[in-house]
């Protein structure tokens, strides 16, 4: 089973379009229930999952905190316009930003890759001057000539983002995002929960998302206990 957060904008479609096409059980999670997602696709609208299917589940964040945990899903689509895995956890944990983590980061990454920094965010890229190819397949490495001209990025990746980070915050918590088809990621439902397993015994945090190409950090200190 696999969880879609978010099915009422065209890219929330994307994630749903591959798992019928790869005859994956999964539920998308919306707040409107006549979502596009429910409305293109017909899904089974449902409180509760039950066995394999195609299902929608009316519900919020805190919803699809509760879902990831009770369900353990293979794999969690962000398929909404916001940075999902920093949502879950200001939920799951009461959290303020901590730029002194950020800035700490800061001096081990080099200042071609830092796309915007600030109130407890840093995101880079390899590709920071340029617009991105679209439904990109984020290869680890540039193996054809198409790709080469395609790209402007393999002239300036000596390695992949996430290995990057990894070096810059070697105490952060990074998830990386599987590309599943050309311009659709998702994260490991597994390691979603290590994450926030993780978490809970930090009074203060980076957790971060990476791509082989472009990624984000946060800084996180928390306020009082958690959920």
């Amino acid at each position: 089973m696999d969880m879609v957060v978010g099915g009422g904008l065209v890219q929330g479609c994307e994630p749903v379009e591959y798992l019928k096409n790869n005859k994956r059980s999964f539920v998308v999670i919306d707040t409107d229930s006549n979502c596009l997602a429910v409305k293109k696709y017909g899904l089974e609208q449902t409180a509760k999952i039950h066995g394999k299917g195609e299902f929608f589940l009316k519900g919020d964040l805190n919803t699809s905190l509760t879902l990831l945990r009770d369900l353990k899903p293979e794999y969690v689509f962000p398929s909404s316009p916001i940075h999902l895995v920093a949502e879950l956890a200001k939920i799951k944990f009461r959290l303020e930003p901590c730029n002194e983590a950020i800035d700490r980061i800061l001096p081990y990454l080099p200042q071609a890759v830092v796309l915007r920094v600030g109130r407890g965010e840093l995101a880079v890229s390899f590709n920071r001057d340029n617009d991105c190819v679209d439904r990109c397949e984020a290869p680890e490495a540039f193996t054809s000539s198409k790709m080469r001209q395609q790209c402007t990025m393999n002239r300036l990746r000596p390695c992949t983002m996430d290995q990057l980070m990894r070096y810059a915050a070697p105490k952060a918590f990074i998830l990386f995002s599987h590309t599943m088809s050309p311009g659709l990621g998702a994260f490991k439902g597994k390691e979603t929960l290590e994450f926030f397993a993780w978490a809970e015994r930090k009074k203060e945090f980076v957790v971060a998302t990476s791509c082989n190409c472009h990624g984000i950090f946060w800084g996180f200190r928390k306020l009082t206990t958690t959920r």
